[in-house]
This record gives structure tokens, sequence and C-alpha cells, in this order.
């Protein structure tokens, strides 16, 4: 579906009649759920070793074990009793994860620096959780609040929530995974190793990058991050026979000194 998308064919192969002049790569740009989906559907595809490293290292304060063992099940947007919350019936947390020593909740928001992360809705979360799973099914619970972050919540601890028992709330955003997905393909690029299974995660995590990059992420690598062909040594330019210089750098005016650069 992301080349679909990509390539402008998503509509086409839809309904050609209903979505004509429909910019479906415009809605996906914006889509939480869709960016959600996408991308972590791609990292459950990798070796749980691999994602589990990805995931765990793109939080900034992991309040879990930094081995997750093996992942039994996953499920996005699961319906959850919410009885005991206030006006709702229901409640659905974006992902839920099961794994053999604990369980994990992600709720994520689209935008990395937009304050769309609500603590009330935490607790509900929570709370509809220990609804759902008698005392005997349930295990240590952690909980990942994913972008939408209010500035200065990154740089605190994971926050203690008292519900049936103690759960920590650790964030993170989207860029820290989109880095460490380009740094495991770049590692992976450098590999001497030709087996298939290399080649079948390199494709994993191209497809990530891809995904990020449909879902309006910037995905191309930095200037001091790409590799360089060669060097000049200023040092022995004036050795040189017959040098002219075309010109001496002289300083920035002084008037030219104070310019705003914000409104550049």
């Amino acid at each position: 579906m992301l080349h679909l998308v990509r390539n402008n064919k998503f509509g086409k192969n839809v309904n050609p009649e209903i979505n004509l002049g429909v910019n479906w790569r415009a809605l996906f740009k914006i889509s939480e759920d869709s960016l959600t989906s996408s991308v972590f559907s791609l990292l459950f595809y990798l070796p749980v070793e691999l994602f589990w490293d990805i995931f765990y290292n793109a939080c900034y304060y992991p309040s879990f074990p930094k081995q997750c063992g093996r992942m039994l099940i996953y499920e996005f947007w699961p319906h959850w009793d919410s009885t005991g919350t206030e006006n709702t019936n229901y409640t659905e947390p974006d992902l839920f994860i099961r794994f053999e020593a604990f369980d994990l909740i992600i709720e994520a928001k689209r935008d990395d620096y937009k304050g769309q992360q609500i603590k009330d809705q935490w607790k509900k979360h929570i709370r509809s959780y220990y609804n759902t799973y008698e005392a005997s099914a349930r295990k240590p619970l952690f909980y990942v609040a994913l972008s939408g972050l209010q500035c200065g919540w990154e740089k605190q601890g994971p926050e203690e929530i008292e519900s049936g028992s103690l759960v920590y709330i650790t964030t993170c955003r989207w860029h820290r995974i989109l880095k460490l997905v380009q740094k495991a393909e770049e590692k992976l690029n450098q590999s001497k190793e030709v087996i298939s299974s290399v080649n079948a995660v390199h494709n994993i995590l191209s497809d990530l990058i891809l995904a990020f990059s449909i879902h309006g992420f910037s995905t191309g690598k930095l200037l001091h991050t790409m590799p360089v062909n060669y060097s000049i040594n200023h040092t022995s330019l004036g050795n040189l026979p017959n040098l002219k210089v075309p010109f001496r750098w002289k300083p920035i005016p002084s008037s030219l000194r104070n310019i705003n650069l914000h409104y550049l």
C-alpha cells in the first residue's frame, strides 16, 4: 500500500470515479492512525530483538525491561470496557502488545511537538485494561505516550499512575524511532554478510523509512552524515605556482550584522 500511495496509484485502485481529484498523499500525510499502523506493522516484521532495540532506545526514559522476550500478541485499537471511567462505555488505546513477561500499551499522536497527549486518557486506558483482564491474566503493565508531548515532558522520568497497581508512563517521539531505523539500515548496508535474511530485514527497514516519508517526515540524510569522497588541504594551496587570489574575504559590514533571521 505504501508504494501505491507514493506513486499516486492508491485512489485509482479503490474507485477511480469516487476518488477523482482526491489527493491521497496529502490525506495519508496527516493521518494519525495510518502512521501508527504503517510504522508498527512493519516494525513487527523485524526480528523481535531488533524491533525492541529500536523501540527501547527511542524512548526517553524506558521503564520496561531492556530485553522483551517473546512477543505473544499485538492488537491495534483494542475495544476495552471502560466501566468506572467518565462518559464512555469503552475505550481504544492505539496499540496493545503482550510479551511473555509484561504487557505494553501505546497511545500515539500524530505530531511530535503538539501537546495532544491527555493524562486523563492514559488513566482511562489503564483502568480499562484492568476491567478487561482478570487478575490471573494480568501482567506487569507499562504505558508509552508516543508523540503529542508538551514541552518538557520528554525530560522527566517515567511517571507513576496508581490504578489497581503501579504503572509507569514512558514518553517517546516518532522522529526518534525514525532516526534509529535509519541507523539500523546504515549498519546493515555496511555489513559484508550476503544472506537472504539480511536482505529481508533491509527491505523492511527501507519500507519503514518510506512509511515515515509518506506521512510527512523528513527522511533525507543530513550533510554531515553523507560520505566524503575527497578533501582539500588548504595549507598546501600557497605552494602552488602563480596562484592568484581573485578576491579577499571581508567581514560582514556592520550595517548587515543586525538582520533578524527570524523573518528570512
